[in-house]
């Protein structure tokens, strides 16, 4: 088994050191940023901060707005000058304000919980807003008169809202709204999950956001589902799921990772860590960051393109940590005395590049800036990264190319195992050039991915099985390769594979979650042991579940105490019965 670690390469990378400041305090926890271009040069340089009772400008520009219960801000470019320098707020009202802090109108006791700036009228500004309230979706002009509501809304609250190309998506609840820019309803998807975030792609590699990419999560808080859907509001057809827990909210921003021009890849940061997820369904772990509470995509090799990655830890007891990542999750920088929960690539530095960031904490309720002192070195430490498989691969036609200028990977040769062995696959791949990076694993069988790992384990079932892995260098070359692993029974002795009362759970498992491996329902509630939530209680009795799990042997117990109190008494009346027809014979014997 070969065991991939940490890979030297000489090769010149980008370096960031992080230099933190604290800039202000906002006094309560930040609710929602955004970064705008108050100074109209192309690049953001000022963070608009919300919180529960305002909104506050950090940066270039400064300036405080009074608005209750801020949910969402968004930049605008209310003066048409093709900059978007203004900003419009999402609260208990909705309210426009320019580049300085000067409040251009405000719409009141709308109860705003997102919104987004979009050409509306097609005169190539972004100047109209659509804001997604308690009860409706509604569109404004730059001066803050209504163009349309859309009031049919299923579940109340709009708490995400996203533009692309030509499409309006809102998220509620568990419905999903596609709408075109004048207002109309296009379409409604139905979520099995209530969503709790909603992020733009280019779904088709055309250099437009033509698609969304969605977050659910279950009931239970423990579960996200992410799904891709066009901007018609037609489903790509993958899906992934994945560990996540709720104390940490969920962000997802669009990134161009490979500085082409496209957008095909959205960040998003679960309670497992960050991630990269392609248009194609692929999930990539970025780094080692564990429970982030923010992420945002930032230029810290200062080409111009937000690929890189700044995230934070959310912190409890301590402010947390700030970690920095390259397109291709090379570790850049990290800084251990302050988090976030609410970041925003800016300029804070004046050197034209949105290198930098601003942090909003939640521990101590303050404000950073972030100040990358970029540097090239021609040695750096790699780390491999890592990701949890997907549920569902992309269609056959979206495979990888083959091998592509002089990139290669070797399976080794075809293995054959016995029922229940672990195999492990190892990918020794080249880069197609002289000091070039492996970025990226997809391990697939037909449509199903099983990783995206440079090692594969996976305990195969029994059959023949055909597993091809897929490799990305920096450049974008691709090479595949394809290994058949051949399951054969392990025969009768294999005691750990028997399931005696075929309920779907091993003897052995069910030893070990202490139910009976002769009774398919353990507890006898009508639902088999494999698929009860608790095979130890009955169904019936879920009201009475919160004894400890004990309640079901109990009813057990006083079921075979009363069979058998039944058969005792059962035997008594027999006997006594038995006695008086004896006692009746005797005197007619006696007679």
């Amino acid at each position: 088994m070969i065991i991939v670690g940490i890979v030297l390469l000489i090769v010149p990378q980008v370096h960031a050191d992080l230099i933190v400041g604290e800039i202000g305090s906002l006094g309560v926890e930040p609710s929602a940023i955004a970064a705008i271009d108050s100074d109209s040069n192309g690049v953001p340089d000022t963070a608009v901060i919300g919180t529960s009772s305002r909104a506050m400008a950090f940066g270039t520009s400064s300036w405080t707005v009074s608005v209750a219960n801020v949910f969402g801000v968004a930049p605008a470019d209310f003066d048409k000058d093709g900059y978007m320098n203004g900003v419009v707020i999402a609260g208990g009202d909705i309210v426009a304000v320019g580049p300085t802090g000067t409040e251009l109108w405000r719409a009141e006791k709308l109860l705003g919980k997102s919104a987004v700036a979009a050409d509306l009228d097609g005169d190539g500004y972004k100047d109209e807003v659509v804001v997604g309230c308690w009860d409706r979706v509604a569109a404004f002009d730059s001066d803050g008169e209504s163009l349309w509501n859309y009031t049919d809304i299923a579940e109340k609250n709009v708490m995400n809202i996203v533009l692309t190309e030509n499409s309006i998506i809102a998220g509620a609840g568990k419905m999903l709204y596609f709408f075109r820019f004048s207002g109309t309803l296009r379409a409604g998807k139905a979520q099995s999950d209530t969503i709790v975030a909603i992020s733009p792609i280019d779904l088709e590699g055309t250099g437009t956001m033509n698609g969304v990419v969605v977050i659910t999560m279950d009931s239970d808080g423990n579960r996200a589902y992410i799904n891709a859907y066009t901007m018609y509001g037609e489903s790509k057809g993958w899906s992934i799921s994945h560990y996540h827990e709720t104390e940490v909210e969920v962000g997802a921003s669009p990134v161009d990772k490979y500085s082409t021009g496209k957008k095909e890849n959205v960040v998003i940061n679960l309670y497992s860590g960050a991630y990269w997820v392609s248009s194609q369904g692929v999930m990539t772990k970025i780094g080692s960051v564990y429970a982030p509470g923010a992420i945002a995509p930032i230029d810290f090799d200062g080409d111009g393109i937000l690929d890189d990655v700044l995230t934070g830890t959310k912190g409890t007891t301590k402010v947390g940590k700030l970690y920095a990542y390259s397109a291709y999750g090379q570790e850049l920088a990290y800084y251990n005395q302050t988090g976030g929960v609410k970041i925003a690539a800016v300029d804070m530095n004046f050197d034209g590049k949105a290198n930098d960031a601003i942090v909003a904490t939640s521990f101590d309720k303050r404000v950073y800036s972030v100040i990358s002192d970029v540097s090239d070195s021609t040695t750096s430490t790699t780390p491999v990264t890592t990701a949890p498989p997907a549920t569902t691969a992309p269609p056959a036609t979206t495979a990888a190319p083959a091998d592509t200028g002089g990139i290669s990977v070797d399976l080794g040769p075809d293995q054959s195992v016995t029922e229940g062995t672990e195999v492990t696959l190892t990918a020794s791949a080249t880069p197609g050039t002289s000091g070039g990076i492996i970025v990226n694993y997809i391990w697939t069988e037909g449509n199903t991915i099983l990783g995206n790992e440079s090692t594969l384990k996976k305990v195969f079932e029994m059959g023949t099985h055909d597993v091809k892995v897929v490799v990305t260098d920096n450049t974008g070359a691709k090479a595949e390769d394809t290994v058949e692993i051949t399951v054969t029974a392990a025969g009768t002795g294999n005691v750990s594979a028997a399931d005696s009362d075929s309920d779907g759970w091993t003897d052995e498992l069910e030893l070990r979650m202490g139910t009976d491996p002769d009774n398919p329902d353990t507890d006898e509630d009508g639902i088999i042991d494999s698929k009860d939530p608790n095979p130890l209680v009955a169904n019936a009795q879920g009201a009475l579940s919160g004894f400890g799990g004990y309640l079901g042997p109990l009813l057990k117990v006083v079921k075979w105490a009363v069979i058998i109190g039944g058969g005792i008494i059962a035997i008594i009346f027999i006997r006594e019965k038995i006695l008086d027809v004896l006692w009746e014979r005797k005197q007619d014997w006696g007679e």
